[in-house]
């Protein structure tokens, strides 16, 4: 999965970090951590994400799919997957048959080379589970079992290693082939785009949207974005936003437009989006933002004075219009940059006399 330390670490739904036995003398090599159960929605998923202790999931019904390092495997009822400790994981369930799965944590000072006598390995964490009625009664008791209990406790520390020795069955020529090699990069960088494509319309439309819709750190998006591209997240979203508007300017009927007698005005915010609208001859340009705003969430910085006056000069024969936090007090300076007039919301909407404003 990679760049463990960049990635949002998220913490399982339910989860309870129930470390009873980590203070009990006779509890080292393996002792519970937490248990609980998830029935699923469609396409629900989790991670990337590490833990600090052993996580089994054993899948009751349904199927989905569980990734670690550069592997998928496809996984239904009857079948497990074991999450190791500081290693970067994702599992995603079904759209059509989500799964539903019982996940019981576990630590001990031997309990990795416990699953390794067995056979398991980090690589290759996944398995059948052989006798699944008997492990299925199992898991509603070690679900129901009271962790304050002294003899409940010393029950469940019995019913763990039976547990681990009915994984181990599967070792019986029944091993889960992984389905294919994964670049989570590439496929993270498809994910991005197809929610560029679909939210580039929204004025409010952020790229911190897309890292938080795929549950990933700003720069750990960012950094595979551009490994793959050659551009940024927000690089490529206003390539695209431009591209679109070339499109639209292309198939619009603008003479129908100014034959109606109505105005055009197209509103930019850097020299690229310049060039498209000086393509479309429009009654007037508006140049924003030039302050930092609180009218609505911006994905591009403000332009400030000095690159104002840049676009006005370049923009001579052009009625020009400044908008983006601009106050009262600011006018003045907005105004000596030669721009034609100025647009004003919050400076209105704000004021506690909205008509002497």
């Amino acid at each position: 999965m990679g760049a463990a330390a960049t990635t949002e670490i998220r913490t399982e739904v339910m989860e309870m970090d129930e470390d009873f036995f980590k203070e009990e003398i006779y509890y080292k090599d393996l002792y519970y951590t937490t248990k609980g159960k998830e029935q699923c929605a469609p396409n629900h998923s989790f991670g990337p994400t590490v833990r600090e202790y052993f996580l089994i999931h054993i899948i009751m019904k349904g199927k989905g799919y569980f990734e670690i390092g550069n592997s998928r495997f496809n996984l239904k009822e009857g079948q497990f997957f074991i999450i190791y400790p500081n290693v970067m994981t994702y599992y995603q369930a079904d759209e059509e048959d989500p799964w539903e799965y019982y996940w019981i944590g576990m630590r001990g000072e031997h309990l990795e080379a416990l699953l390794t006598a067995i056979g398991f390995q980090v690589s290759h964490p996944v398995g059948n589970v052989k006798n699944f009625g008997q492990v299925k009664a199992m898991l509603q008791e070690i679900m129901a079992a009271n962790p304050f209990d002294t003899l409940s406790r010393l029950r469940l520390q019995g019913q763990l290693y039976l547990f681990l020795s009915m994984l181990a069955h599967d070792l019986d020529g029944t091993e889960i082939k992984q389905i294919e090699k994964i670049n989570k990069g590439v496929e993270y960088t498809k994910r991005a785009i197809e929610i560029i494509k679909d939210r580039y319309q929204d004025s409010e439309f952020l790229i911190g949207d897309i890292s938080r819709e795929l549950s990933l750190n700003d720069s750990y998006l960012t950094a595979v974005f551009h490994k793959t591209t050659n551009r940024t997240p927000h690089e490529y979203l206003i390539d695209f936003r431009i591209q679109k508007s070339r499109e639209y300017l292309e198939t619009t009927d603008l003479s129908a437009i100014r034959e109606a007698g109505l105005r055009l005005g197209v509103s930019t915010h850097d020299d690229m989006e310049i060039d498209v609208a000086l393509a479309a001859r429009p009654s007037y340009i508006a140049l924003g933002h030039v302050f930092p705003t609180q009218t609505k969430q911006m994905p591009s910085a403000p332009q400030g004075l000095t690159q104002l006056a840049s676009h006005v000069k370049r923009l001579a024969d052009y009625p020009t219009v400044a908008i983006g936090g601009i106050s009262l007090e600011r006018a003045p300076s907005v105004l000596d940059t030669g721009v034609g007039s100025i647009a004003v919301v919050s400076a209105i909407t704000q004021a506690a006399d909205w008509q002497a404003a």
